[in-house]
This record gives structure tokens, sequence and C-alpha cells, in this order.
């Protein structure tokens, strides 16, 4: 499905430019949708038939409410990952006649981009004016991210789409910073840091010199792996060194938010994106935020 994605569109401004799975001459910068240097396709949501059913596993919710001790969530709608190939690719000659192996550096993504995906000063600090925002709805990607920290763990994750090896670039994180995320927060409290993110409450880097840069560690994983992280935790992709592809849906759950601002507009534009056919059970409506949590309904639609 996300081949069926990437090829199904031109991602430039020429409409004959597009990806071709079978021809590696396709997977330049020419063709190949923005955010290859993240490794993450483009901004735009997956919305096909198996992205959904992906996001509406009961497995995925059944690890997500383990970890935060909660049933009522929603599963945001999220993008794909994907990282092409930078060594020893089978690359058509010139001609026609055959193909030759390759190298192409230029396709890696960012060497070390670590961020978080809230303002760590808005979400630890105890002055009520610094902290974040109340949740309300504005877009599908960023959904959650800078919202007030109201006690509950804030968690994200992906699922695996293909064998990511150590090689083959991923995910990567400092495992057990959230532990000292309010003292770090707290001592560059007022920098020139904090002060140039201070309207950011989605989006923060992490400086180069930092000591945490050199903590990072890489988390392979297998097809059909979830790996969940706290939002707490600095993390970010690292380049493909390998042959192989490495493909990822992107995914997250938080505290259902019935009745927030924006929420309505968040159903229509659900059902909007929903594909035809796609037949939804009750509690997939509650996941998705289309339907009242009950903890009568839940349980017996879940099997609990």
């Amino acid at each position: 499905e996300i081949w069926q994605e990437l090829e199904g569109r031109a991602w430039g401004w020429q409409d004959d430019l597009r990806v071709d799975r079978n021809n590696p001459r396709t997977w330049d910068e020419h063709h190949w949708p923005k955010g290859g240097s993240t490794g993450i396709v483009a901004s735009e949501e997956c919305t096909g038939a198996m992205a959904w059913r992906n996001r509406l596993n009961p497995k995925l919710h059944e690890v997500f409410a383990a970890l935060m001790g909660r049933r009522d969530l929603w599963v945001s709608v999220d993008r794909w990952g994907a990282m092409r190939p930078t060594r020893g690719i089978a690359m058509p000659t010139e001609d026609g006649a055959g193909t030759e192996l390759v190298d192409r550096p230029s396709w890696k993504s960012q060497q070390q981009w670590l961020h978080w995906d809230l303002n760590p000063w808005a979400w630890t600090t105890d002055n009520p004016d610094e902290a974040g925002m109340p949740y309300e709805f504005r877009d599908f990607v960023i959904e959650n991210n800078g919202a007030k920290n109201i006690g509950d763990r804030k968690l994200q994750g992906l699922l695996a789409l293909s064998d990511s090896r150590e090689c083959d670039g991923g995910f990567c994180t400092v495992p057990g910073f959230s532990r000292h995320l309010k003292e770090w927060a707290d001592l560059s409290r007022g920098s020139h840091l904090a002060q140039r993110f201070a309207s950011r409450l989605d989006f923060v880097r992490v400086p180069d010199g930092d000591p945490m840069q050199r903590q990072v560690q890489k988390i392979p994983a297998r097809k059909g792996s979830v790996v969940v992280w706290s939002s707490e935790q600095p993390h970010c992709n690292y380049p493909n060194d390998s042959d192989r592809f490495r493909f990822v849906q992107y995914v997250k759950m938080f505290g259902a938010q019935s009745g927030a601002p924006g929420t309505e507009l968040r159903a229509d534009c659900l059902r909007k994106m929903l594909p035809p056919g796609l037949e939804l059970s009750e509690s997939d409506k509650m996941v998705l935020g289309l339907a009242e949590f009950s903890a009568d309904r839940d349980t017996e639609a879940r099997g609990w």
C-alpha cells in the first residue's frame, strides 16, 4: 500500500516525474516526495485501507491502554516513514542493457536531528501561565503534540512494515531521559534556546552540543513490531546505510477529547478520509473519536 501511495501521484512540479518501485532511477530527489531528509513521507496522512486497519488493530490499542492505564483513547492519523537504500543499489545502466551496483549517499536522511514533539519548558513548568495549551484539533499530523500536561503519559509509536536492522536506518532515542527532562528544562529555562522555541509547543530541537547527543541508542525492529516511546524522550530517525528499504507507519494514541474545541471538525475530516467500503465496528468508531466511549460497549466490542 505504501508503494501505491508513492507511485500514485507526482511529488514534484512535473506530473510525469513519478516514483516507480522497479526503477531505482526514479528514487532520486526529482521524483521522491519531500521529507526524504527525515525519513518521513511528505506532510500528508496515510489514508489507504491497510493504514486504517493498522491503526485500528485491537492489539495496538491494548499496548497503549496498558502503558497509559486507560482505555478511552483516540488514535492519530499520521504518516508513512520511508527510507531509500543508499548502498549496493541495482541501478539500470544508461543504455538499458543491464544493471550496475551503485551507492547513493545523497539519499541518506539527516544524520542526527534529536527533538521533542512537545516544548520541554512548557511541559514541565509549575507556572500555569507558561504551560501548554488545552487540546484543540487543528491538524492530524501534529495532533496533541503541544497539549498541556495534565498528568497523562504522552506516548508516540511506529509500526515496522519491514525488518529494520541497525544498518537499515530508523528510530533512535535517548532511553530514560524522561526521568531527567524536568531537571534539564529547569537548568535551561530562560536560556536563549528556551526563548527561541518559546512559541513552539509542538517541536523543539536538542542543541547540537548537548551531552545527550552522545547517549543516543538505535532501536532496530522486526517487521510487524510496534515501538512505543515517551514524548519526553528526545528522538529522531537516523540514516539508512544498506541496500534495503525501511518502511514504517507512525501512530500515537492519547486520551479521548470528546467535546473539546475542534472535535466536530475532526470527526468531519475523518469521515471524508475513510476509504469507501471500510466497515467500522463500534470499538473502531470509539477509537477514532466518532462515537462516545462506554465501558460496557468498549468491553463487549474488544472482548475484554
